[in-house]
């Protein structure tokens, strides 16, 4: 069975008509880093930009019930820098830096709290009905909305099948075209179809993109043929 509550997440993809999004679930005990290289592998984003998850406080029960994880949050920042001395905050904003690059970092608002998504988990700071956004590649700024529908539990429902997309329209994002602007005349320069969205081979690439994304970055590795290849769907489907 699954370790753990499911969250049941609706995203879309900013500022672009036709709708493209994703309906999946995923274990509330995910890490927000490899929630980004899941989202990344949901909507085409390959492997080389920078991502980070906003969350307004306002919007969000779980942010103004947050005090009790903020505490511990500090109390093990203070144990490897005891002068630390948290700010108030309105919203908070989930770097794919660790605490410790956060700490040295001069750039945060006094309003925003800033965490590492290595070490804060989605059931830390969303419940039922919250909403944060994701942004990929700070030269486009690619935006996804994500809302939880529900969270539930399902004893018949193995966590090795998490992440595991239920519903989904659109292609994705194609990368280097410049934004949501310019998505219909390079989908036609590059002849790929927007609406393409085939849920069974999408299922299949989750059980292996977010583990490759997640060396690629952690590892600051580069992208072998095997992988390229595999990003790029160049694979049997007999291989599924």
């Amino acid at each position: 069975m699954a370790f753990g509550p499911i969250y049941q997440i609706y995203s879309e993809l900013l500022n672009y008509n036709p709708k493209i999004y994703r309906r999946f679930w995923v274990l509330s005990s995910v890490h927000l880093n490899r929630l980004g290289y899941i989202l990344m592998a949901m909507y085409e984003m390959h492997p080389g930009h920078m991502f980070c998850f906003d969350i307004q406080k306002d919007d969000n029960y779980k942010i103004n019930n947050f005090n009790l994880f903020n505490a511990k949050y500090i109390a093990s920042v203070k144990e490897f820098f005891p002068n630390y001395i948290p700010s108030p905050f309105d919203d908070i904003h989930i770097s794919m830096d660790d605490e410790e690059a956060i700490y040295n970092s001069k750039n945060a608002s006094d309003n925003i709290q800033v965490l590492s998504g290595y070490s804060t988990k989605l059931c830390q700071i969303l419940g039922k009905n919250g909403h944060m956004q994701f942004t990929f590649d700070f030269g486009v700024n690619w935006k996804i909305n994500l809302t939880v529908e529900k969270i539930f539990k399902d004893k018949d429902l193995p966590g090795i099948n998490l992440p595991k997309v239920i519903e989904g329209k659109g292609f994705g994002i194609i990368e280097d075209c410049g934004g949501t602007d310019n998505l219909k005349d390079s989908a036609k320069t590059n002849k790929i179809n927007l609406q393409y969205f085939d849920i069974e081979d999408m299922n299949y690439r989750l059980k292996k993109l977010p583990r490759i994304y997640h060396d690629l970055y952690y590892f600051n590795q580069t992208a072998n043929k095997e992988i390229t290849a595999f990003i790029n769907r160049e694979y049997s489907k007999n291989s599924k």
